[in-house]
């Protein structure tokens, strides 16, 4: 059986889509700390 060959491209797509997860989760994450700060500012 020849798992191993397709198994790969799935890991490294897996990778890129978990990469791809994070930094997305860490934008929005800033933002919403950002949104924050600016609430939290005293006017």
């Amino acid at each position: 059986m020849n798992s191993e060959v397709w198994l790969l491209p799935v890991a490294i797509l897996v990778g890129v889509m978990w990469v791809m997860i994070m930094e997305k989760l860490r934008r929005i994450e800033r933002l919403l700390r950002n949104l924050r700060n600016e609430g939290n500012k005293p006017q």
